[in-house]
């Protein structure tokens, strides 16, 4: 169970300010700059004339693509000691902007007659937060305030590519979906800055951006005058970001023959889905990288999504003071995105742990991909469904998956998280109407000789977790065990075999590798999250911090929250170390990525990152989450659907 979005450690507003300031430190939240450009290039949609200048295009990274002229510019990067020149071209227009008749539709193809591709573009709306720390004494408190930041007109990806590329060197390409819980982030972020990756691993790298929250995936199928909204949309954006990569790579130096998708947290989950349930994208890439996917959730199905669409429809009615009224045929692609980021606080008010408890584990994240029969035509811990290709793929966890999300719940969920509330919540998400048969399987259970075991998920019997009390953090266990730990053991097993049974040897064509990220952070990602903290003697390796080290963006997490302290040769090695692996995947996915990396077994080893064991196989995902013995015989990883919830009332 995911139960609340994160403060995207993706977006730039967790940025640290001037270390002079030492008692009352403020980070403000700005929207991405708009830029006006000169020259014989015009500039990227939505970009305007009162923002700062942007930088002067490099003559060296002039291309000709399919929908139009660019140009970039150099992005140098430090690989070992030497300084390498990478091109860059930053927000190129991949689909139109999503406003007006195209608000909640499928993205349209764009074009352009030449482009200064020379800045970032401005990130999909979202909620963001600003954050205040104070600090009085030994006391610290750390505010945060919610605005509405990004823009409708956001589809934009950035490419980075090596030196010397031509439009022959057939390079690998590796295309990354940020995370965010569907509802924040932006691939634009310097996280993501993908020189690195490109210098060192001779790769071409791109991010992208895609719509969130209800601009993403909003499901309505009766939105008045006709209009339908799928609920996919976000995805589909997804997917034309990499049909266009299939169309425009060539001239920035990647083959379109070699594409990698990769993702983190929603971003894996996005990855998932297209490998194992998306048939329309699966001629799109060769192989697939999954960061910390919760591969329990189960998606909504459209009885579901249709419901909560028509009860957002309901809220974003009243705050439209009207409109839905006075515009019957499209008002709700009239209303403003302020408006319905408005609603959309309004819709959300119940508070993450209130919603799953009521409507069941589809509800733990209020905006999601939909299983539609059409785009999405299964769940991927189901394994490859009817119409995909089975592909190579790494899929892995950190050691502490569920501290954030449990940290969350306690900090407020719309209700005190206390045994009793944990209690209703396993209930909800895991039992029928009238039976608690689960929910007393997952507070205890029993061993071969019939004696009561408490298992970890009681938080009478629970430890507590740094800085989380008892309930928390047999929250926190459950998420890691049953979420991240079993639903990915699942999702595997279960397409290695049903890949085995459609295709001759499967196992030596289309490996599985599996890691696990055990790095000691240096770092806090998540301002107020005490819990992620970390600490001399005890420490979480929490959700999203593999990020910095993938790309190689440690100085970046260094800069965040307040954190002081460096990263160390330790850290930089893990890093190098994450670098490489991906890139030699992406080169050659049949391969082991790194050395002594032994292909993914049911039940068998992992490749650790960092910890005492770095570079190593370790033991199997199962040990110690109780897959076998809970987990996979509970819904819905048993293969059963879980609770969905009730329909909502008619749309106004």
């Amino acid at each position: 169970m995911t139960p609340s979005a994160p403060p995207n450690p993706s977006d730039t507003n967790h940025l640290r300010p001037s270390r002079a300031r030492r008692r009352t430190w403020t980070t403000a939240l700005t929207a991405a700059a708009a830029i006006a450009l000169a020259g014989a290039f015009t500039p990227a949609a939505g970009q305007g004339p009162s923002a700062p200048s942007a930088p002067a295009c490099d003559s060296t990274t002039a291309i000709t693509t399919a929908y139009g002229k660019l140009c970039g510019i150099t992005d140098t990067v430090t690989v070992g000691t030497q300084q390498v020149k990478t091109r860059a071209w930053l927000g190129i227009p991949y689909a139109k902007a999503p406003v007006g008749a195209n608000r909640w539709q499928p993205p349209v193809d764009t074009s352009f007659v030449a482009l200064q591709a020379t800045q970032r573009g401005p990130k999909c709306v979202q909620d963001s937060a600003s954050y205040t720390r104070t600090i009085s004494g030994n006391d610290t408190t750390i505010k945060s305030t919610t605005i509405v930041v990004g823009s409708e007109g956001c589809l934009y990806l950035n490419v980075w590519a090596p030196p010397g590329t031509t439009g022959s060197s057939a390079l690998p390409v590796m295309v990354f979906i940020h995370g965010g819980a569907f509802v924040t982030g932006t691939g634009a972020s310097p996280l993501y800055r993908g020189a690195y990756m490109a210098a060192r691993g001779n790769v071409v790298i791109v991010t992208i951006n895609y719509r969130l929250g209800p601009f993403g995936f909003l499901s309505a199928p009766n939105a008045r005058g006709g209009l339908s909204f799928g609920g996919n949309q976000g995805l589909l954006d997804q997917q034309k970001a990499l049909q266009w990569v299939q169309r425009a790579i060539a001239p920035f130096g990647g083959d379109p023959g070699k594409v990698t998708l990769f993702g983190e947290s929603a971003g894996a989950m996005s990855v998932g889905l297209h490998l194992f349930s998306v048939p329309t994208s699966t001629g799109l890439f060769r192989a697939a990288i999954m960061e910390s996917n919760p591969m329990g959730v189960q998606y909504k199905n459209t009885a579901r999504a249709d419901s909560d669409g028509t009860s957002f429809l309901n809220t974003l009615c009243v705050r439209a003071a009207g409109t839905c009224t006075l515009y019957r045929d499209s008002w709700a692609q009239r209303v403003d995105a302020a408006t319905v980021m408005a609603a959309n606080g309004d819709y959300l008010k119940l508070g993450d742990i209130a919603r799953v408890s009521k409507g069941g584990l589809t509800e733990a994240l209020p905006w999601t991909p939909v299983v539609d029969g059409a785009v999405v035509t299964g769940e991927p811990y189901r394994g490859y469904a009817a119409g995909t290709t089975a592909k190579p793929f790494i899929f892995g966890m950190n050691r502490d998956e569920g501290v954030y999300f449990a940290a969350a719940a306690q900090k407020g969920g719309g209700v005190i998280l206390d045994p009793t509330v944990f209690r209703d919540i396993v209930r909800s998400l895991f039992d029928v109407p009238g039976d608690t048969t689960n929910q007393h399987r997952i507070m205890s259970t029993a061993d071969t000789s019939g004696s009561a075991v408490t298992l970890p998920y009681n938080p009478a019997g629970h430890a507590s977790i740094a800085n989380l009390d008892t309930t928390a953090s047999a929250m926190a266990q459950l998420i890691t065990d049953y979420a991240f730990n079993c639903g990915n053991l699942v999702a595997a097993n279960v397409a290695d075999t049903s890949t085995a049974a459609r295709i001759s040897n499967a196992a030596a064509s289309l490996p599985v590798y599996a890691y696990r990220f055990e790095q000691h952070p240096f770092f806090n990602l998540y301002a107020g999250v005490t819990a992620c903290t970390p600490g001399a003697d005890t420490f979480n390796i929490c959700h999203a911090y593999e990020l910095p080290y993938v790309f190689h963006s440690l100085a970046w997490a260094q800069a965040q929250n307040w954190n002081t302290a460096q990263p160390t040769p330790a850290d930089a090695a893990v890093s190098d170390a994450m670098v490489t692996a991906w890139t030699a995947f992406a080169a050659n996915p049949g391969q082991a990525p790194a050395q002594g990396w032994q292909a993914y077994t049911p039940g068998g080893a992992t490749y650790l990152f960092g910890g005492s064991g770095g570079g190593q196989m370790q033991g199997g995902l199962a040990n110690g989450a109780n897959c076998s013995a809970l987990w996979s015989t509970l819904p819905p990883l048993n293969g059963t659907t879980v609770k969905g919830g009730t329909a909502s009332a008619s749309l106004p």
